[in-house]
Formats: C-alpha cells, structure tokens, sequence
C-alpha cells in the first residue's frame, strides 16, 4: 500500500505512518462519524432538548486545535438551535471563567477532546460545573481511556465517543479534528440528521478528490521557499485559518512562522507581514455578500508585497483571479452548507504541512525535535477555585 507515493512499510521507516495515515482515511472516517451520531439519535436528543430547555447559553470549547472546532461550528449551533452560542478555549475558560458566564446561569458547555487528558479540558469542565447554577456537559471525543469519559459519574453529561481510529497517533491532530467538528456540526442538526447525510457524502468524496489527485501539486508549493505563511478566512471559515496556521507551524517546528486574519482583519496593520518569502492562503466564502470583500482583498495583495505562492481554496471554480495554485472542492452543481465545507477545505492544507515538514527535514510524525510540544499537553498545574 502507497500513501502519498511512499510504501506503508517506508513511511514507517522515515516517521511518516501516522500522519499521512491519519490524513488518507478522513473521507472514509467520516461516514463512521455520521453512523455514530445518528445511531445514537434518540438519546442524544432527549439530552439535547433537556438542556436546551434551560440553558441561558452554549458554549464550544477546546484547548489548542481542539478550540478551534468551535469557531467553525459556533454558527451552526447559533443558527440551527436559537441559543447564544460562543467559542472559547479552555485556557481561557479555566484562567478567567467568571468573565464568561454569571452564576446563575445555566450553561451546556460542549467539550471537543481529542485524549481528553488535556488539564485544561478537565479543569474547565470542573470550573464550570461548581461555578454556573447548572452546567450541562456535552462531551466529544475520540478517546475512551481518556479522563473525561471517566468523568461520568461526577457531572451532568452525554459523552460521544467516536472511532478509535478517530485518535491520532501523530503530534499534530488531522482526523481528529475534522472527525470532532464533523460531529458537533451533526450534533447540532441532530433532529435533521438523515437530511444531511448527502453532505457528508460529498464533503466525502471532493476530500477523497484532493487527496488522490491534488497531492503532487501541494507538495509542489510546500518545496517552495518560503518561511512564513498567512492564511485568511472568514465567518466559520475563522476557524479553518486558525487550524491552518497551526497546522503548518506545528509540522514545521516553527519553521515556518503562521499567522490568521480575516480578509478585513488583515488590512488593519497585519497585512505588513505578507513579504517575498511568504506563502498566503485563502479560503473564500461561499457567502456572496462575504466573498465580495474576500475578492477585494485578494487583488490586492500583489500590489508591492509579491507572496512567493498564493492558494486559493474554494468550492467551485472561481473568478479569474491570476494567482498560482487554485484548490477547488467541487462544481457547485451540487449544494453544500459553508458548516459542511469547513471539514473538507483543511485536508489541503494538512497535505501541504506534511510535505513542508519533509521539506524541513523533519519527522511529520514527531516534528518538535526538542519536545518544546507534544501530543497531549505537558507541565500545565491546575490550581483550586477561586469562588
């Protein structure tokens, strides 16, 4: 078996098994992600609805890539069930948590955890189930050992477990992120869940199209030489350049230096750091009003700053723009949510930090070669309430 163009038995030889692994089988993981919501329907509403009647708000949340997922799925959540919804991270919630919520409110706070042995996913979890008049806890993640599946007698919660191989066994998390916002995006058109079965199925099969034919491009781009790399998105797609960035960074070992803005975010000071050794990523909206200023800022961008490589991802073809790369999911003849989309335009991106780690010399497996970062978190103290 080859995985991108390398033997299964060489990739683990060179430290790339896990990664491009965990990147190849997304498409396939992710109809046993939607098979594990809907079989679990009926309970996971009744759940819901309970929460739902009493809750002021909900809020996503998530330490590091985890915290991220939130971003992309905060509007689904808003839009499909009518409460206040917001994205915090852990670490922000276990350091400042009553700057969040008030103490007689009543929360559905909704856990995304890859190990969940992260201190700060616990922590939050306890903070905020002693600190708000009820916390109900939604938990998802992709690993059944982990401390807060062990939680269970402790909390008011519903834990979703979703596949083994959903947990990630490299540094930096590809399915595991994709698998854990596909769910919340499902979790949260719970009661529509067959409706949308035919978006997985297409987010599906144009990830499977990337993977299989737009590989030698990317690895193309990531043996271009830059050193630093932008990537914009707006609206859900916020969160798409948040994992980018750190996606890219992490493979990388900071070799590459990221940064994410939105389009109109970055006019404001940020875009000085676009230079000839930069790569710049965008991922348009399919939000018409939206896109209008994602097109402005586009064609701006070569009037005196000259990015080494621009990419371009997008459903559909786009208009003729004169950029270098154009990753596109997709002919729009058939209908996908911008929700949806969010699980399929990070695979390119995956794809092009595995090849830029390579490109570095590094294991993609295990990139930090001085342990400055690893796969679950290390040297975080937890410290009692202050109530």
């Amino acid at each position: 078996m080859e995985v991108f163009g390398v033997d299964s038995v060489l990739a683990e030889e060179l430290g790339v098994k896990h990664t491009s692994q965990e990147i190849c089988q997304q498409p396939e993981l992710w109809h046993e992600v939607y098979d594990v919501i809907k079989n679990q329907k009926k309970e996971l509403q009744a759940y819901l609805e309970g929460a739902y009647a009493d809750v002021d708000k909900i809020i996503l949340t998530g330490a590091g890539t985890s915290a991220f997922i939130g971003l992309s799925a905060r509007r689904s959540f808003h839009n499909q069930v009518g409460i206040e919804t917001q994205a915090i991270a852990t670490t922000d919630l276990v350091t400042h948590y009553r700057d969040f919520v008030q103490k007689q409110e009543s929360v559905l706070l909704v856990s995304f955890a890859r190990s969940g042995d992260s201190p700060e996913s616990i922590a939050a979890v306890e903070h905020m189930s002693s600190y708000v008049k009820k916390c109900y806890n939604l938990i998802i993640t992709c690993n059944e050992g982990g401390q807060l599946m062990r939680m269970n007698a402790e909390i008011d919660n519903y834990c979703v477990l979703l596949p083994s191989k959903s947990n990630d066994q490299s540094l930096a998390m590809t399915s595991s992120y994709t698998s854990m916002l596909l769910a919340g995006l499902l979790v949260s058109r719970i009661k529509e869940i067959e409706a949308v079965e035919r978006q997985v199925n297409l987010i599906s099969h144009y990830a499977s199209e990337v993977i299989n034919k737009q590989a030698p491009k990317l690895q193309e781009i990531a043996r271009l030489s830059f050193d630093r790399a932008v990537f914009l998105g707006s609206g859900p797609f916020s969160g798409s350049a948040k994992e980018a960035h750190l996606k890219v960074q992490e493979l990388t070992n900071g070799i590459v230096v990221c940064k994410h803005d939105s389009y109109l975010g970055l006019r404001h000071g940020p875009k000085v750091v676009i230079k000839q050794n930069s790569l710049v990523v965008y991922f348009l909206s399919e939000d018409k009003y939206a896109r209008q200023y994602e097109l402005d800022l586009i064609n701006s961008i070569d009037r005196g700053q000259n990015p080494i490589a621009e990419i371009i991802i997008s459903y559909g073809s786009v208009p003729p723009l004169n950029k270098g790369y154009e990753i596109s999911f997709g002919d729009r003849e058939d209908h996908i949510d911008e929700d949806f989309l969010t699980v399929c335009y990070i695979v390119p991106i995956q794809i092009l930090g595995f090849y830029k780690a390579l490109d570095c010399n590094l294991n993609p497996d295990s990139p930090s070669k001085n342990g400055t970062i690893n796969r679950v978190v290390q040297g975080v103290n937890i410290y009692s309430q202050d109530k």
